[in-house]
Order: C-alpha cells, then sequence, then structure tokens
C-alpha cells in the first residue's frame, strides 16, 4: 500500500478501486474509526445518510429509479455512473458497514443498482444531485426542498470526510499524488 497514488484512488476502473477500498479498511479500518475526529465526523455522516434515505424513500425513490434502471434501454444509473465513484468514497461506505458488493454485471447499469435502489450509503455527486423529469414531475415543492438540503448536507459532510482520510493516509503511508 506504500506505493498507492491519489491516482489509483481517484482514476482506476471501478473494480480496482474497490480492490484498493478494500485493501485500506483491512489495514487502516480500525484505526481510523478510533481517530476521534475521523470516527466523529463519520457517526455524523452516518446520520446524514439515515436522513437522506428516509426522505428518498419518503418520495419512492428506490423504487422508481430501479424499475427504471431495469428497463430495457435502463435509466441514468448506468455503467458509466459506477466509475464516478473513488476508492475512497468506497471505502467510507466500508468504514460505515455497508457491505458492497456488485448488484449486477450487465455491461448496461451501474454495479451498485440493486433492487431497492443504489446499494452505496454515500454515493457520488452526480448521483446524489441528478434528479430525473419523473423524480421532479412527481414530488412536492417541499420534498423536493428536503431533498435539496439532505443532498447538501451529505455531500459536504462527505467531502469533508473524504479529506480527512487523505489527509490520515498521507500521514500513515507517505500517499502521493
Amino acid at each position: 500500500m506504500n506505493n498507492l497514488t491519489i491516482n489509483d484512488l481517484y482514476f482506476s476502473d471501478v473494480t480496482t478501486k474497490l480492490d484498493h477500498a478494500r485493501n485500506l479498511n483491512d489495514l487502516y479500518g480500525v484505526e481510523l474509526k478510533k481517530d476521534a475526529i475521523l470516527g466523529s465526523q463519520l457517526e455524523k455522516l452516518r446520520e446524514l445518510v439515515m436522513e437522506i434515505r428516509a426522505q428518498m424513500a419518503g418520495m419512492a425513490m428506490f423504487q422508481r429509479c430501479s424499475q427504471c434502471g431495469s428497463r430495457p434501454e435502463g435509466g441514468c444509473c448506468s455503467l458509466y455512473m459506477a466509475n464516478e465513484t473513488d476508492a475512497i468514497q468506497l471505502l467510507i461506505n466500508l468504514l460505515l458497514g455497508q457491505n458492497i458488493i456488485f448488484q449486477r454485471d450487465d455491461g448496461f447499469e451501474c454495479y451498485f443498482l440493486g433492487e431497492q435502489g443504489c446499494s452505496l450509503l454515500c454515493k457520488p455527486f452526480f448521483c446524489l444531485n441528478y434528479n430525473c423529469r419523473e423524480i421532479l414531475e412527481r414530488a412536492e415543492s417541499h420534498e423536493l426542498r428536503a431533498l435539496e438540503k439532505a443532498t447538501g448536507d451529505l455531500l459536504q459532510a462527505q467531502y469533508s470526510t473524504e479529506m480527512l482520510i487523505l489527509k490520515w493516509l498521507k500521514q500513515k503511508t507517505g500517499l502521493k499524488h
């Protein structure tokens, strides 16, 4: 892991990123969770994930996204979107206790799109910010405002957590650009 670079974490294919995340979790997961600042940040992130999941569930987004993605022409959760994640984001999911397995490998849809929607707790920026026309048309304005606020809060916390982990890894392993 001492030869690991930022490019490995952010610019590899999704399978390699997941391998890096799993290796980092195996090597440093316990230490990362025990770090006072990072441990507190992970708990905050867990709360924000639960808030946005509740908001999305209330808007029936999990069912809509899964149904749309299961059509022959697929939906916005394409295979391309799976690669929008990075190894640190996948590591955060692992640190939060999420078992990451590919839900599908059909060459079209995102690996993480399962029967209940996205299997990731912390998702890529695009995935959290994008709302298709169907969601926008079916949602009430107050639901969309609540979703936007929850999304903003979660994305800020994800970014902060990622930066803390990168700083920790640079100090611990000498992670290079």
